[in-house]
């Protein structure tokens, strides 16, 4: 299998708009992410990419954020016509979103292309961003041992991603952190899907920094 390939496809949004929704299990994730959250309550979808599960959020108050401003432009296209969604392109840790702001943040499918340092910062500012009480819900794909299904394997390496880490990792991570507390954690197994997925690693956690 050529990687070099499916890589450079990773950098196309409509072609990899299709590999995910092929691969990615999209319809899954909407699933998921649907029982995460309260409509009509305002969400911040982090590393939110072409927009493949905005579909979810449509009776919220929804902004896509995302570095790679190819993925906003075709996501905006994509959504042109839903009048509570909105993308905006930038760097998080730029701090242009205010503080205290928004009920929810979804940081979900990202975490693995970013080192342990930046997630750290990452995690920080999205804590500001939350409102007190508010809520961060963070999905991310586990590192495959040596028991998983092969295809499972192959698209560990499909995806660029360098930082896949194992549950206790994040575990770790997200206990180091200030003004927020994780009130549930868990493994997904993803069912369903076209190809054997990635087990994912879940936790909710919870601002607890008064005003």
């Amino acid at each position: 299998m050529n990687f070099n390939i499916i890589k450079s496809v990773s950098g196309v949004p409509f072609l990899w708009m299709l590999f995910e929704r092929i691969f990615g299990a999209d319809t899954q994730k909407k699933r998921i992410y649907r029982g995460a959250f309260k409509p009509r309550y305002s969400v911040l979808d982090f590393g939110c990419s072409v927009g493949n599960t905005t579909g979810a959020f449509l009776d919220f108050d929804y902004l896509g954020y995302d570095i790679d401003s190819k993925a906003i432009q075709y996501a905006k296209r994509k959504w042109k016509n839903s009048p509570t969604v909105k993308f905006e392109c930038g760097n998080i840790l730029d701090g242009k979103i205010k503080a205290n702001s928004l009920d929810f943040v979804l940081f979900a499918g990202t975490g693995h292309h970013i080192n342990d340092e930046e997630i750290i910062l990452i995690f920080n500012e999205l804590i500001r961003i939350l409102k007190p009480n508010g809520e961060l819900w963070f999905f991310d794909i586990l590192k495959p041992d040596s028991q998983s299904p092969l295809m499972v394997r192959i698209l560990a390496k499909i995806d660029r991603g360098k930082y896949i880490r194992t549950m206790e990792q994040y575990k770790r991570i997200l206990e180091s952190l200030s003004d927020i507390r994780i009130t549930e954690s868990k493994i997904i197994k993803v069912v369903g899907a076209l190809v054997p997925q990635e087990d994912y690693g879940f936790f909710r956690l919870e601002k607890t920094l008064e005003l």
